[in-house]
C-alpha cells in the first residue's frame, strides 16, 4: 500500500497555492508616456521616467496628434544624436496616435519623435531603463519549490 505523508502534501498544496496567486499577480501596468500631457514638444521626459518604473509586460502608451508627432523606437546612438531612422530601416514609424508598445524584454529602450526637430530642439526623446518581471522572478521560484515538493513526494511513497 502506498503513503503519502502529510508533511509533503502540504509541501505541494502550499506551492501550487503560490503559483496560482503569483500568475494573477502578473498584471502588466498601462504607462501613459507624459501623462495628462502626452507625447508632445517642451516636455521633460527624462523627469517623467524617472518617476515611472517600468517592468517587463508593460506597455508604453503613446498619445499625441499624429498630425504634429510619430513614434521611433531607435537605439542608444540614434536617441543620443536625434537620428531619424531612414525608410529603409526596419525601425518604422508608429503614427496612429495612440500606439502601444509593449515592453517584452528587459534593458534600455529609446523612443523620438521623427517630425522636424521636434526630438533634437524640442525635447520628444524618451529613454527608459526596462526591469525583469518580479511577479516572472517569484513564479521561477515557485516553480523549483514545486519541483521540489513534487520530489519529495515521489521519494516519501512506499509501495
Amino acid at each position: 500500500m502506498a503513503s503519502f505523508s502529510s508533511a509533503t502534501a502540504g509541501v505541494s498544496l502550499l506551492a501550487i497555492f503560490m503559483v496560482l496567486q503569483l500568475s494573477s499577480v502578473a498584471m502588466a501596468a498601462d504607462h501613459i508616456v507624459g501623462g495628462d500631457k502626452g507625447w508632445t514638444t517642451n516636455f521633460n521626459y527624462s523627469e517623467w521616467a524617472k518617476d515611472q518604473v517600468f517592468v517587463v509586460g508593460d506597455n508604453l502608451v503613446f498619445n499625441y496628434n499624429n498630425t504634429k508627432h510619430n513614434v521611433f523606437q531607435v537605439n542608444g546612438t540614434m536617441f543620443q544624436s536625434c537620428t531619424i531612422p531612414d525608410s529603409s530601416n526596419s525601425n518604422q514609424s508608429l503614427s496612429s496616435g495612440h500606439d502601444v508598445i509593449r515592453l517584452d524584454t528587459e534593458g534600455k529602450k529609446w523612443y523620438i519623435c521623427g517630425f522636424s526637430n521636434h526630438c533634437r530642439d524640442l525635447g520628444m526623446k524618451l529613454s527608459v531603463n526596462v526591469t525583469p518581471s518580479a511577479a516572472s522572478s517569484l513564479l521561477s521560484s515557485a516553480s523549483l519549490l514545486l519541483l521540489v515538493a513534487a520530489m519529495l513526494a515521489t521519494a516519501t511513497i512506499s509501495i
